[in-house]
């Protein structure tokens, strides 16, 4: 089961990586005040990009989605604290579902440590998501959409989910 975030935690890396281990999670995008930080979990340790991103600190947090196949925690900072909301597949028909792919700013520049430096022509935007062998590659970002039906038999999507990052 998930824990919920307290605002009061000492080291969010930890919890984060406990999170991850927990939940068979792979991957890390947030969203703080002073910008976008991309992580990558192998299984015992959460490892976060290098470079081109903000620093990963409690107080400036805004939004964090730590996701896999099969789910996604999504953690936001609300007036009350934090709020946590699990979302996995389990929960849903496979006819269900339906998974889109997002293109990413940027052209893969460098790779490292399992992660590439994308850079976005004269605006100079530069972030480093979880791309193994992205280097001169686009990158994406795959969204899984869950359907429901009102009470017409209308399809609508209900919940949207981070599930993948990878080059094309």
């Amino acid at each position: 089961m998930v824990e919920k975030l307290s605002k009061d935690v000492k080291d969010l890396r930890d919890w984060l990586q406990t999170q991850a281990m927990e939940n068979q999670l792979s991957y890390l995008l947030a969203f703080a005040d002073d910008g976008a930080i991309w992580g990558w979990f192998d299984g015992k340790q959460l490892a976060l990009a290098p470079e081109a991103c903000a620093p990963l600190r409690i107080e400036t947090i805004q939004r964090i989605h730590l996701f896999s196949q099969d789910g996604e925690l999504r953690i936001a900072r609300t007036g009350n604290g934090f709020e946590t909301i699990w979302l996995e597949d389990a929960e849903w028909e496979p006819s269900n579902r339906m998974d889109e792919r997002y293109m990413l700013w940027g052209e893969g520049e460098s790779t490292g440590n399992h992660f590439t430096l994308m850079v976005e022509g004269l605006q100079g935007l530069r972030h480093m998501p979880p791309i193994q062998d992205g280097k001169g590659k686009s990158g994406y970002i795959g969204v899984r959409h869950y359907i429901q039906y009102d009470a017409q038999g209308q399809a609508y999507i209900s919940h949207s989910r981070l599930f993948s990052v990878d080059a094309l």
